[in-house]
């Protein structure tokens, strides 16, 4: 049973057709977890990190319902240390959130061995008192420097009920 709360929109959409024939995942800040039950109900093996643990007691609650394996590091993705490395990992509008945001990025990149997947909103198109920077296409170019063929950079248009508070959405793709 998935509630409006946990639908996908397009921005999950595309994230999820990118990735979703990997078979490990790391998302960081996963919020209500939307692409992570998606992939979850998909048997696929996913692990979240966030330092917000009021989510993690519903997706915990959603998960022990649906008798769903459920793997959740409240830690921030700056000090997170594993061995462990993952296919994919990914972060849905999280970016944005943290500073210093490249060396959120850098992290990410170390813990993936074939994927990272970043969306985020186009410049200020929604502000928030939570953001603490506000991305356009040259933010990236650090990236484009290292991945250059492998990295992606795209635009999307959120769902219909959004498109005035958010007219499109960064969707970052580097492969390794």
């Amino acid at each position: 049973m998935i509630d409006n709360n946990h639908r996908l929109d397009i921005r999950h959409r595309k994230v999820l057709a990118a990735i979703e024939d990997y078979g490990s995942f790391l998302e960081v800040g996963p919020g209500n977890a939307k692409c992570s039950l998606y992939l979850l109900r998909k048997s696929k093996d996913v692990e979240m990190i966030d330092i917000d643990t009021d989510n993690m007691r519903n997706i915990e609650e959603i998960c022990n319902r649906e008798g769903l394996k459920f793997v959740f590091f409240n830690q921030n993705i700056l000090t997170f240390r594993t061995e462990r490395k993952y296919e994919v990992v990914f972060a849905c509008q999280v970016i944005e959130h943290i500073e210093p945001w490249k060396q959120a990025v850098r992290s990410m990149i170390d813990l993936a061995t074939k994927a990272v997947i970043l969306t985020t909103p186009v410049g200020n198109s929604f502000h928030s008192p939570d953001h603490k920077h506000f991305f356009k296409p040259i933010d990236f170019d650090w990236l484009k420097a290292e991945f250059g063929k492998r990295m992606f950079i795209y635009t999307t248009p959120t769902k219909p009920a959004d498109i005035d508070r958010v007219k499109y959405c960064f969707v970052v793709e580097i492969y390794k």
